[in-house]
């Protein structure tokens, strides 16, 4: 393995950065991984193919869906357009039948209608900065229009809620308007509440009402009697740009665009703070213990409010589809969500409850701040960014803190660890050496000034350096207090990020592709060969000759690089947004994307890697990048940094029995996967022949390989079949049975 957030809900803007991964690394678009690191807590796995999963998709017949979704008695009501400048309409799905959801009628509308609620047997929908009207909906296949009520100019109304039969509707300019609508037919005008700020959305409990707008606060009234609305405090939060919030008992659940936020009404003060940087994010519902977040940057987040002043982010859905995965209100039925998207309506089941994505939390204001490189090494967690390299105890993952930091003056763009000795790079051209054995008294060893690194990895006593324009620089760091460059390799473009495996380094380039170079000298490293794929290659890391690279115009993928004079191009994936940074685990690619968040790849078929899991980067800003752990990974973002677990082992593939006795001491093949031949290579008792067998994943049959007499250590396999006819590509497993003890299994993958 290699060492490597609109003053209305109903105008926003999408704003993305990129998302970049370092790894024992330096700067942007680097990833690194020293091995070895071992926790002492035992840190739980989440299942991620489980965890909140969609299950079930209907679509829109037309271009355009709404803002709004409501639920009754198995039925979705969502309020769409039949195409830009068309008829609006209101959709009707049914949803009774788990994981089918289907559209059973489309009523034409004369007017657009933004948000929807429902109450008992009526449908409550804002006419576009106009009024509301009521549907009645005892026929709930047929929805029938009841009555229009439009708001006084220029109220102009953007939300509505409902509670025994009266109406209250936020406007940007008058602000709560009070309806009494208790004659669905005739609403009548009873009140209206002046907070003295624009109102953008409100809730409703019992005779009390909330209310958010422009200000720093929110705004408490007696509503008990709707005619007669009283001002009982005003509760300053001192949070600005409030889109959404929710009651339930004494605390009010809130989101801005960065962050999600618990309120104890009693006490009047915020008892939890959860960064989110939900710059799309439109509403929120809570519904018992579980509060959920609709969110078209990064789908539908669900957090844990069983303790307030202690949420967790427990799931994410919708996000990582081919595209917006949310663009509206979630409803709530049970254990499925119902969701709003480009994709139409998307149904997902939560009842999976696993361990939380994110194990604990760090905000230590300028010692972590716009982190540029993580590492992990001996229970300890380095991070570098502006200024500060920073060292956090992992010993417990769950519970974290800042034991360290050393005030370097710089913008610092990365660090890999060893032993005692940290690297550290930065943007103005500094290389330290840092005596790191005493995390509270760091120690500057040495210090060499090259140019900007934008990567590191260690190759034994030597540093490999991304250096910008300048390309590969090698350091020797042996004597930690006398930095040496040994050698360097230039190249056109610039040199972006760099992982190293079995005596080659591979260089991500902003032209020319991939660089393979051989590191057999340090002193005077060459060129093998390169892959390009004719744009520049952001980020790279590289697991068993296999590298893994990204691109602004492919995204993932996978390159062959046993030869490296002839790279052969494998598998790609893209996510909805692009991705910027990518690091590999076992089966499963770490990638982070531009929509906020980290894809889960399950890359064990190289020509077919496919995204099974992701993780809303929940990291205090922008994530952009990982040291692995075990069972977990540290993050780093621009405001801060989290541990977030890692997906459970994937389950092995399906495939048919393969004829088999027992199994054989130790073994593997090399390359793997093989674009030509493979050598198996094993150990077996002394004194005994094993017979060699080569099966496709059917369990036929495929080539006779004859035996391994004793002494022998390995057997080629020219990839032929008994027929002399090459194998197409697939899964092969090359069977050794003994004729006195255990057979091994060897499993190798043939690409063509």
């Amino acid at each position: 393995m290699t060492q490597k957030n609109t003053s209305s809900r109903l105008l926003r803007v999408s704003w993305a950065r990129a998302i970049v991964i370092a790894l024992n690394a330096c700067a942007a678009l680097t990833i690194v991984w020293l091995g070895g690191t071992s926790l002492a807590a035992d840190v739980e796995c989440v299942d991620y193919r489980e965890s909140f999963q969609v299950i079930g998709q209907a679509p829109v017949p037309d271009e355009l869906l709404g803002l709004a979704i409501a639920e009754r008695d198995g039925y979705i009501y969502v309020p769409a357009r039949t195409g830009i400048g068309q008829d609006p309409t209101l959709l009707v799905y049914d949803v009774s039948t788990l994981g089918d959801p289907q559209l059973v009628n489309a009523i034409e509308l004369d007017h657009l209608v933004d948000e929807i609620t429902i109450e008992g047997d009526f449908l409550y929908g804002i006419v576009h900065l106009d009024g509301f009207l009521i549907f009645d909906l005892t026929d709930p296949t047929s929805p029938i229009l009841r009555s229009f009520s439009p708001a006084p100019a220029p109220a102009a109304p953007v939300d509505i809620t409902v509670q025994s039969g009266i109406v209250y509707l936020s406007s940007r300019s008058a602000g709560l308007l009070i309806w009494d609508a208790s004659d669905p037919d005739a609403p009548t005008l009873l009140s209206t509440i002046d907070p003295g700020h624009e109102v953008w959305n409100a809730a409703v409990d019992g005779g009390r009402i909330y209310m958010v707008g422009d200000v720093e606060q929110v705004t408490e009234f007696d509503v008990s009697d709707p005619s007669n609305p009283s001002l009982v405090r005003t509760h300053e939060f001192g949070i600005l740009w409030m889109d959404g919030i929710a009651v339930q008992g004494q605390y009010l659940f809130a989101i801005d665009q960065t962050a999600f936020y618990a309120f104890d009404l009693e006490l009047g003060s915020v008892v939890a703070e959860r960064e989110a940087f939900l710059y799309n994010a439109y509403d929120i519902e809570v519904d018992g213990n579980r509060a959920y977040v609709s969110n078209s940057s990064g789908g539908t987040l669900v957090f844990d409010v069983s303790q307030p002043s202690s949420t967790t982010l427990i799931g994410t859905v919708g996000a990582g589809r081919t595209q917006t995965p949310t663009s509206g209100d979630t409803a709530v039925i049970g254990n499925r969500i119902f969701m709003i998207g480009s994709d139409g309506l998307l149904e997902a089941d939560v009842s999976y409850v696993g361990p939380p994505m994110l194990l604990s939390w760090h905000d230590h204001g300028e010692l972590v701040r716009n982190i540029k490189g993580v590492a992990l090494e001996d229970e300890m967690a380095y991070l570098v960014g502006f200024g500060y390299l920073t060292v956090v105890d992992m010993s417990d993952p769950n519970d974290t803190s800042v034991i360290g930091n050393l005030a370097l003056g710089t913008a610092l763009e990365c660090v890999a660890v060893s032993g005692n000795v940290a690297l550290v790079g930065s943007a103005t051209g500094n290389l330290w050496a840092l005596d790191v054995s005493d995390p509270t008294n760091i120690v500057v060893l040495d210090t060499l000034v090259l140019e900007r690194v934008l990567g590191i990895a260690l190759y034994g006593s030597h540093a490999i350096l991304a250096c910008n324009t300048g390309g590969v620089r090698i350091i020797d760091w042996s004597d930690p207090s006398s930095l040496v460059e040994v050698g360097s390799h230039a190249h056109p473009g610039q040199a972006l990020s760099v992982a190293v495996e079995g005596g080659r380094s591979y260089i991500a380039a902003s032209s020319g592709g991939t660089l393979c170079l051989d590191l057999t000298t340090p002193t005077n490293p060459s060129l093998l060969g390169s892959f390009d794929p004719g744009t520049q290659v952001l980020d790279v890391d590289v697991s068993g000759g296999l590298v893994y690279q990204v691109t602004s115009l492919h995204g993932l993928q996978l390159v062959d690089f046993t030869d490296p004079a002839q790279p052969v191009g494998l598998g790609t994936v893209d996510t909805p947004y692009s991705m910027e940074a990518v690091s590999v685990q076992g089966d499963v690619a770490v990638v982070g994307s531009l929509d906020s968040s980290w894809h889960f790849v399950d890359v064990r078929d190289p020509q077919d890697p496919n995204i099974f899991g992701r993780v809303n980067a929940w990291l205090g800003g922008y994530p952009r990048h990982v040291a692995f752990g075990e069972g977990f990974f540290v993050g780093g973002g621009n405001q801060s940094a989290s541990v977030v677990a890692m997906p459970c082992p994937l389950p092995a593939p399906a495939t048919a029995e393969i004829p088999q006795r027992r199994s054989m001491v130790s073994g593997f093949s090399f390359p793997n996967p093989a674009t030509g031949g493979t050598s198996f290579r094993l150990t077996s008792p002394v004194g005994q022949v094993a017979e060699v067998d080569i099966f496709d994943v059917s369990g036929q049959h495929v080539r006779r390989m004859g035996r391994l007499h004793p002494g022998q250590d390995s057997l080629e396999w020219d990839g032929r079949s008994d027929s002399g006819a090459f194998v197409e590509s697939g899964r092969y497993f090359c069977r050794f049975s003994l004729r006195h003890g255990e057979d091994r299994t060897i499993a190798v993958t043939i690409l063509r």
